[in-house]
């Protein structure tokens, strides 16, 4: 290892957090950081922190992970500014034990490097180039075509672009150009979900398997659910990553006839209606990832987990 030994001061108040500031040179670097945020986790806990002051199992927002990956590529700039989106959204709230708050948050924190950590560095770009530069206009790494819709391998359409207005076309004129395909492999995301449900129709209409090969979120796994045979090589990662329905930015509520024509879907392609609750009880700015052993294996939303499910 070269460099100097990255020195992390957090500081907590009763409002913000002010996250790790040194630039970070190896995962040592981490592992003092994650030191320090446990040793304000016991420091909260014994002023007072209670354990339920964010709901159990709240989804680790997308800031959070873009603004790890940024230190982690030291885009030092774009991770202050993600981390300054953070305090404001997560820590700012009306709950009563703010204490509570920051604790939840730092151990999410401290289980979002520990996933990030180990992760190959081609991954970890993917994830910045398909998720953070869409979510939060930050600056690519290296030779980024976000209008390259796909790439084939063997038999298997990889998926670049987002589920936007278009997709559908864009799915099928990709299918009929390499008559071979035998699964779509998804990992981006996009908010769409007309678009979704048309191109999970397509994909189903085609007798297509669908799997991932990076995080797929918001309307992505709709079109996911749309595959004969739904493939989750690893039950750790990739992702299935859910947030509500929205209408100009508005969330919809949770009795609208969208929801109802989500659970027909979720039927029509053999997976259990309550997964489109998922969607549903993702807080507002956030998403729910999927939990393979809760949520994925017995909805059958995947219809194979490695090691966890096989159907």
């Amino acid at each position: 290892m070269t460099g100097r030994l990255a020195a992390f001061l957090v500081v907590c108040t009763l409002t913000t957090l002010v996250w790790p500031a040194s630039p970070v040179e190896a995962s040592i670097s981490w592992n003092q950081a994650i030191r320090n945020f446990q040793a304000k986790i016991r420091r909260l806990e014994r002023q007072g922190a209670t354990r339920d002051a964010v709901p159990a199992n709240t989804a680790i927002p997308l800031e959070m992970t873009c603004s790890i990956l940024g230190r982690m590529f030291r885009r030092y700039t774009e991770a202050e500014r993600l981390e300054q989106r953070m305090d404001e959204t997560l820590f700012l709230t009306g709950s009563a034990d703010r204490r509570g708050v920051q604790v939840y948050w730092l151990k999410a924190w401290i289980a979002e490097v520990r996933r990030l950590l180990p992760t190959a560095e081609r991954p970890r770009i993917r994830t910045w180039n398909y998720q953070c530069v869409a979510a939060f206009g930050v600056k690519p790494i290296g030779e980024f075509r976000p209008n390259r819709f796909y790439r084939v391998e063997d038999d298997v359409l990889i998926v670049l672009g987002d589920v936007v207005d278009g997709f559908t076309d864009q799915l099928r004129k990709a299918l009929d150009e390499n008559a071979r395909i035998t699964t779509v492999s998804l990992g981006t995301g996009g908010d769409h979900f007309v678009e979704a449900i048309s191109a999970g129709i397509l994909i189903r209409g085609r007798g297509l398997a669908t799997a991932l090969h990076a995080d797929c979120l918001s309307a992505c796994p709709l079109v996911f659910a749309g595959g004969v045979r739904r493939l989750l090589k690893n039950a750790a990662e990739p992702r299935l990553g859910f947030r509500g329905l929205s209408n100009d930015g508005m969330p919809i509520e949770k009795n609208d006839q969208n929801y109802l024509m989500l659970e027909e879907y979720y039927l029509t392609m053999g997976i259990d209606a309550s997964a489109a609750t998922w969607l549903a009880n993702a807080e507002a700015g956030t998403i729910y990832w999927a939990d393979p052993d809760k949520d994925i294996c017995p909805s059958r939303f995947a219809t194979r987990v490695s090691h966890r499910c096989n159907y």
